[in-house]
């Protein structure tokens, strides 16, 4: 495994110290781009923000590296000619041994993007460690100066990361590899720098996860992933397990040993199991009646949403001010009536005061505005409070000005929310219902989720650790360890942030497959929805496919043929979750077709799958009605580009950060960070006074941003993840006229995203 290196972020700013790290943007930069390095290498152990002041810049960076010993410290700004600008200052006296050619390729970098380079005076250099974070004798940290701006410190960070430029200075410095390695890559010539990216870029189809899968600079030192790949050729195990007749059976006392070798099930396109999702997903079916209240979030309104009056119910003032009869009111002084003391003006020498909202009292017509007055007197009341008596009218009004007219914003039995709108966070569908005055809304019940993990090695978080590793005589005797179960909370949480009530079935033991076969029947009784992770795959035991496909029963109240599920696809061509299983059970009468999805074991793979496959079923069922052309899509199949699963998440442009190495035969849902960056360009035909004067315009442009090393057995790059990018495998790309020899996505690619979530502005 390749050395893992810490790293400090430390932003130099007078205003970002003063006003918050919201107005940091180059900090949080140097840090994404870092730990999503597809090295895996870097991890952030602290960031911080001080003023420009050369003893704080000093103290912060040598208690970095003395005590706490970091690696590597990145500053920025501080670096100009300002009078303020003192990085530069505050750093040397901390370098024990200089890097100016480091510096130098840092600086004729950015000249040759801008010559405002010139103005800068970074510099970099070791700092030989003597405190207790030190790591050896003679071992040092590194320290890099770069400036304040986002631009430029995107800029230098493609020098820093270029083959594997800061890796290899990290490796040498520190002492935590030779750096042969990395040296001999970097030496090595665009030849071998092809053949590692081509070996990179093809996987197995084991759900085992990706190699490294963008960004191939030459820093894996040997360590990198190698997907496992069968060594026999397929017509070699098709002659072997000729000889073998017996299913995975749970019944069979020699299942172990005859298991199949091969699975039975085909493997199926993406868009095929996307469409059979679609089409055999039951639609939702039941409606029920809930408050009005912040838990409506996530749900479908049934029916159409009709007025119970006119709003507002009479004539109201549209701003704070004094009611009047405007055929009577011109510019003279007037005696101010006092709003619930009367219904209507005594006499036209009267005017009443009214706030924005309140109804207008009977016999006026319109609304007189506050900084249309002049106050001419007051009077004191009983309790002391000071009160208006008389104010002068300074201008005329017409009739109906500043009035809301009664029915005006909606009329009785008026359609405000149509049928099939979905209650968003937002805020706008619950303050609706709740400006009509409803108490309740009848919306499509949500569907409820069952979710279990199986495997004799899961562990939860929560238990206690010597009681778990005493349940397995493989843990008793140290033949095996104990994982975490990541799965279930991972699902778990997604389910109840997008508002589906839950079952938590807990882990379930593989070994004896009764007890997953009971726990499968409580999930499928009490559920809508039953969701189960591991168990998919080839191993000893795997049982899941095999019980949904030879477990009687499962539901309850089923017989026969109608307690068996029928498995849908148990394979996808797809990079992560391969073996993700989809399998629907008849509901027979009356009663709801019941939904099961075998997730992969891999917690990444899970997490993945579940968007892709699980979440759009749920929208289905959950009463979400597609766009008119998107749901055309799966009942016209086959004609032109259709949408897969209309239920499906959002998909949208972006471009890409960084290169992405593709797949050879599977396409890939690449995890992602998604955010709205700035671009300048010309004047718009929609700002016709930008486009004359030639000034530029900054609109906004998606970036996707690889979250780092994307094995499906690393949960931690979901961490972070705010989206997904749809990588082809090189034969997508053969066929879409793209090449033979087309390994990569490369930098600034425009791709479909998945939106997990929001952007980051």
């Amino acid at each position: 495994m390749p050395p893992l290196y810490s790293f400090a972020v430390l932003t130099v700013s007078d205003t970002s110290a003063s006003s918050g790290p919201s107005t940091d943007t180059s900090g949080p930069h140097i840090r994404r781009t870092l730990e999503s390095h597809p090295s895996d290498s870097f991890r952030c152990s602290v960031h911080a923000i001080v003023p420009d002041d050369e003893g704080e810049i000093r103290g912060k960076v040598e208690e970095w590296i003395d005590e706490m010993g970091v690696d590597l410290v990145v500053t920025t700004g501080g670096t100009g000619f300002g009078v303020r600008d003192t990085t530069p200052e505050a750093i040397q006296p901390l370098i024990t041994r200089p890097t100016p050619a480091l510096t130098h390729a840092l600086t004729a970098h950015s000249l040759s993007k801008t010559p405002l380079a010139a103005l800068s005076r970074s510099i970099s250099g070791i700092r030989t460690r003597g405190g207790k974070g030190g790591s050896g004798s003679g071992s040092g940290s590194l320290i890099v100066t770069l400036p304040g701006s986002k631009k430029a410190v995107s800029e230098c960070l493609e020098v820093l990361l270029e083959n594997g430029v800061l890796l290899h200075a990290l490796e040498l410095c520190t002492g935590k590899g030779s750096g042969k390695e990395t040296h001999r890559q970097l030496q090595g010539g665009q030849h071998d720098r092809h053949a590692h990216a081509h070996a990179h870029a093809h996987g197995t189809e084991t759900d085992t996860g990706g190699a490294r899968s963008h960004h191939h600079h030459h820093h894996h030192g040997g360590g990198g992933h190698h997907p496992p790949r069968p060594r026999t050729t397929q017509a070699q195990r098709d002659a072997a397990a000729s000889r073998f007749l017996t299913p995975h059976d749970a019944s069979s006392p020699h299942s172990l040993a005859l298991r199949a070798r091969q699975s039975p099930y085909p493997i199926i396109e993406l868009d095929d199991a996307l469409r059979l999702i679609a089409t055999q997903a039951p639609e939702a079916s039941a409606v029920v009646e809930l408050p009005v209240n912040p838990e409506l979030v996530g749900h479908i309104i049934a029916e159409d949403v009709r007025a119970p009056s006119d709003l507002p119910p009479a004539a109201t003032s549209n701003v704070d001010g004094y009611a009047v009869r405007a055929g009577e009111t011109g510019e003279e002084e007037y005696e101010v009536v006092i709003p619930g003391r009367t219904k209507q003006l005594a006499h036209g020498s009267q005017v009443c005061r009214v706030n924005t909202g309140q109804a207008l009292p009977a016999g006026t017509d319109s609304v007189v505005m506050v900084e249309d007055t002049t106050l001419i007197s007051t009077h004191e009341l009983e309790d002391g409070r000071v009160e208006e008596s008389r104010v002068q009218v300074l201008a005329q009004v017409d009739k109906g000005e500043n009035v809301r007219a009664a029915g005006s914003d909606v009329k009785q039995d008026q359609v405000v929310l149509r049928a099939n709108t979905p209650i968003t966070s937002l805020g706008g569908e619950v303050g609706t219902l709740a400006f009509l005055g409803l108490q309740k809304v009848k919306v499509w019940k949500k569907p409820r989720v069952a979710v279990l993990s199986t495997g004799e090695e899961l562990r939860d978080i929560h238990a206690q650790s010597s009681k778990m590793e005493g349940s397995s005589s493989a843990n008793a005797s140290g033949w095996s360890h104990s994982s975490y179960d990541t799965n279930r909370p991972s699902l778990l949480t997604s389910l109840n942030a997008l508002g589906y009530p839950t079952l938590d079935l807990g882990i379930v033991r593989d070994d004896p497959p009764s007890a997953l076969l009971e726990a499968m029947r409580r999930g499928l009784a009490e559920a809508d929805v039953l969701i189960t992770t591991g168990g998919t795959s080839m191993g000893e035991s795997d049982w899941i496919k095999p019980l949904l496909e030879r477990s009687e029963g499962l539901l309850a109240q089923g017989e026969g043929e109608q307690g068996r599920a029928q498995v849908h696809f148990g394979r996808v061509s797809m990079k992560p979750g391969k073996p993700t299983t989809f399998a629907t059970i008849a509901g027979g009468e009356g009663r709801r077709k019941k939904v099961i999805f075998a997730l992969p074991g891999n917690p990444a793979s899970a997490l993945v799958c579940f968007y892709v496959f699980v979440l759009p079923a749920l929208r289905k069922m959950a009463g979400l009605v597609p766009r008119e052309h998107e749901a055309q899509g799966v009942q016209e199949e086959g004609k032109g580009q259709q949408v897969p699963n209309p239920w499906s998440l959002p998909m949208v442009r972006v471009r890409l950060a960084h290169e992405f190495a593709c797949d050879g035969s599977r396409p890939e849902f690449h995890r992602v960070h998604i955010a709205a960056a700035s671009e300048q360009r010309g004047g718009s035909a929609l700002l016709p006074s930008a486009a004359e004067s030639g000034s530029s315009l900054s609109l906004p442009v998606l970036t996707a941003t690889s979250t780092g090393k994307q094995r499906s057995s690393g949960m931690h790059s979901m961490s972070g993840a705010n989206g997904f990018v749809f990588v082809p495998s090189t034969k997508q790309l053969a066929g879409a006229g793209m090449g033979e020899g087309v390994k990569k996505l490369e930098k600034g690619t425009e791709m479909w995203g998945m939106l997990l979530g929001g952007l980051e502005i």
